[in-house]
């Protein structure tokens, strides 16, 4: 998962259009009922749609920041810099927390772009706690150049920025992150916030995780209490047609909203034609019947063969 490059490019734009002084765009509606309100076709003719190859614990206290800084001064991989390289470097660890104008540190982390060190994350830390959030936009964008630094300590603090734009920039440096896991614990984080943007950004990375990974945040999201995260959640699973889509799905019928209910069953009946009149005896059904369907729910009593 490595995406350096897409990441920083993702971020420094996030700091450009998000603070151009435009208005905040409105959050957009969720449709009502878009999801299962076609007509079931045939098995024949449904899209084998497969999971999506690009793609624990509770979101908890992380690693201190002093804990993590120290651990770096004894594993730091040395990295040749040159002359200029360094004295920048140096330049920032002075002044990044000091007095100068925002415009000036904003400008000395973009000129870090080509710096490449472990460095980096003390100099992030000290930006993240300055003020002005175009500043801490800033910051986030040096990220993907800390070698191989411990990010998920600054990743953290960031999900927790007052400014939704920070927290929705710290999100994107999942993709840099090759730890399953604490990507979960980010994501799950992020299906859970306040903002509709940061939320939308979390469920557009769910999909790009590990089957596995991917299973683990649906099957938390089909019970998410925000409407734009479970339409999300149901019309991604519709598309990703397999066994580990129907077990999320069932459990989605014990939702305490109605709707979001009627949401599930009508992608439950898109994807094999049966309809539930409740989570127990659905779930008993599919533990009944799952392996009468090959890995895509085609039904293999009418001539369907198990996928290659």
């Amino acid at each position: 998962m490595h995406k350096k490059a897409y990441v920083i490019a993702l971020v420094i734009a996030l700091s450009g259009i998000l603070y151009s002084g435009c208005k905040k765009p409105q959050e957009p509606d969720v449709p009502e009922r878009q999801i299962g309100d076609r007509q079931a076709p045939g098995p024949g003719d449904r899209s084998s749609a497969s999971p999506n190859p690009a793609a624990g614990d509770p979101f908890g206290q992380p690693q201190s920041l002093s804990e993590a800084f120290g651990a770096l001064q004894q594993q730091r991989q040395s990295v040749d810099l040159t002359a200029d390289q360094l004295e920048r470097l140096n330049r920032l660890q002075n002044d990044i927390a000091g007095g100068l104008p925002s415009a000036d540190k904003i400008a000395m982390l973009g000129a870090a772009a080509d710096i490449h060190s472990a460095e980096l994350l003390e100099i992030i830390q000290k930006a993240l706690e300055d003020e002005d959030p175009q500043v801490r936009l800033a910051a986030l964008a040096l990220l993907g150049n800390t070698q191989d630094g411990d990010i998920m300590p600054l990743v953290t603090k960031a999900m927790s920025d007052k400014d939704e734009h920070v927290r929705q920039a710290a999100l994107s440096q999942v993709a840099q992150m090759e730890d399953d896991e604490r990507v979960g614990e980010v994501l799950e984080k992020g299906i859970a916030d306040d903002s509709f943007f940061v939320r939308k950004t979390a469920v557009e990375m769910i999909a790009q995780q590990p089957a596995e990974s991917r299973y683990k945040l649906y099957d938390k999201a089909i019970m998410n209490e925000h409407k734009d995260v479970h339409f999300e959640t149901v019309t991604g699973l519709q598309k990703e047609s397999s066994h580990a889509t129907m077990d999320v799905l069932i459990k989605g019928l014990q939702h305490p909203d109605e709707q979001f209910r009627q949401d599930v069953q009508g992608s439950i009946d898109f994807l094999i034609q049966k309809r539930f009149d409740s989570y127990e005896e659905a779930k008993a059904w599919w533990d009944a019947n799952k392996n009468n369907y090959n890995s895509q729910l085609f039904d293999k009593s009418l001539g369907f063969p198990e996928a290659p």
